[in-house]
């Protein structure tokens, strides 16, 4: 019995997501242009090229185009979708009666489908790979099963011409379709679990345990651009265990035990606790591990974590109301209690508190501040005076012609204020050492809290 001829032109079939449409498409129209229309194209999403007829059962139709396809393309994106059905397709057109079929996988992410790891596959933004491909469509005998024959005349250099065409649609479709990388604006750290070692986890209670397996199995698989200089280093090997980070980071180990207590408690689904531990940077930056994201790749058994290590301590994101010392925990004086009192009655309050600065205020509302260093240098000058002045009150200081700008080089915020706003506020006024907090930072408010230059000193940033 002779086998039933073949038809004039052999059947490709593009099987892809609904998605990538633009993908399959372009495919689709460089080898029907490029071949003269010598093929003929299964894709579904799009009317120019033969598809499932409306109103009639899908897979059954499917099924028959599936048996008679010749060669078919999986477009393969990001494993993150469901591919069940595609894969249907690709088990339905290499069945046990076409085993020579070819299927291809046209990789156009990281990830192939684990069914087909280890198989050849043609990288989309690979030019020698693309390359590969085009040679075997229109110069290969056995591309289309049973065919024998190539489909065009096409050259050596014909495929390299036609090769570079399609590596830079692939190119710019990429460019456009593909997901972004994930971003961070802070040093982030991705590391995974075997799936059986996740297993483990879920049901693991003792959290010295679950604490201890993620310290042995845990693996980094990758980082972005700021997560080495953290830790001191030009770049961080992949393929290492976590733990490798520790011995040479000369930093507390708080902050490993607390990214593995947080990857215990993800794959329990717990909520995690963050540990406030942090890590100077050699900036002079702090920064604190936080887990998160979870991504469960469940083709090549493994889950990846992304660990953020968080600048908490980033004076645009922190409240003055949280470094402030609140008016019912500050030593200050009210103006009139005090004025006409000696200085070295003054210089004994500061001694006995240990404070080196005196804040006046009248009926909460802050007058002046006085500083240690101004009442000495006040009474050396009036020392050295020949005849030497008598002994001087506050008010006389107060009064001094020369130094009555000093006394109010202050500043007002709201409480709403951040410390990156209180240190801009203060930098903007001569001498300004001290801010006072006022409920919306106006003069005419009782003042509910203080800082100090050293309060707002910290590493220098961008605001």
């Amino acid at each position: 019995m002779t086998a039933p001829a073949l038809p004039a032109k052999p059947l490709l079939f593009i099987s892809h997501k609904h998605a990538d449409h633009e993908i399959a498409k372009a495919l689709a129209d460089f080898i029907k242009n490029r071949t003269g229309a010598q093929v003929r194209i299964h894709v579904s999403s799009h009317p120019d090229y033969s598809g499932p007829s409306s109103g009639r059962f899908l897979n059954e139709q499917l099924r028959t185009t599936l048996w008679q396809t010749e060669a078919l393309i999986l477009i393969y994106t990001s494993a993150d979708q469901n591919w069940s059905y595609c894969l249907w397709e690709c088990g339905v057109a290499t069945n046990e009666h076409h085993p020579n079929r070819n299927i291809i996988i046209l990789q156009c992410g990281e990830e192939v489908p684990a069914v087909y790891e280890g198989c050849l596959t043609t990288k989309a933004n690979d030019f020698q790979s693309v390359r590969k491909l085009v040679g075997e469509i229109f110069m290969g005998p056995d591309f289309f099963a049973g065919r024998g024959r190539p489909v065009t005349d096409f050259t050596e250099k014909d495929c390299d011409d036609a090769a570079k065409d399609l590596h830079q649609i692939f190119v710019g479709l990429l460019s456009t379709l593909q997901r972004p990388e994930s971003w961070s604006p802070w040093p982030l750290l991705r590391v995974e679990l075997p799936g059986d070692d996740v297993r483990a986890l879920v049901s693991i209670r003792d959290r010295a345990v679950a604490n201890s397996l993620v310290s042995e199995k845990a693996t980094i698989v990758g980082c972005n651009s700021e997560l080495p200089r953290l830790f001191g280093k030009t770049r961080i090997e992949t393929d290492i265990p976590l733990s490798a980070l520790l011995p040479n980071s000369g930093l507390d180990p708080e902050w490993f035990e607390s990214c593995c207590d947080q990857i215990a408690d993800f794959v329990a689904s717990r909520e995690p606790v963050v540990h406030l531990v942090s890590i100077g940077s050699p900036s002079g930056d702090s920064y604190t591990p936080v887990v998160t994201g979870l991504k469960r790749n469940y083709g090549k058994s493994r889950t990846e974590f992304e660990i953020s290590f968080v600048d908490l301590s980033d004076p645009r994101g922190i409240p003055v109301t949280a470094k402030m010392v609140s008016i019912d925990r500050m030593f200050f004086r009210e103006l009139e209690e005090v004025r006409s009192q000696l200085l070295e009655q003054v210089i004994d309050d500061l001694d006995r508190v240990k404070m080196h600065r005196l804040p006046l205020l009248s009926n909460g509302l802050v007058e002046f501040i006085v500083h240690r260093s101004v009442i000495d240098r006040f009474l050396l000058q009036r020392f050295r005076a020949r005849p030497p002045l008598p002994d001087a009150t506050l008010d006389d200081l107060l009064h001094d012609a020369k130094l009555g700008r000093v006394f109010q080089a202050f500043c007002l915020v709201g409480r709403r204020a951040t410390m990156a706003e209180a240190r801009s506020k203060a930098g903007a006024i001569p001498d300004c050492r001290d801010v006072f907090v006022t409920e919306t930072g106006k003069p005419t408010e009782p003042v509910i809290g203080y800082l100090t230059n050293v309060d707002l000193a910290g590493p220098s940033r961008e605001m």
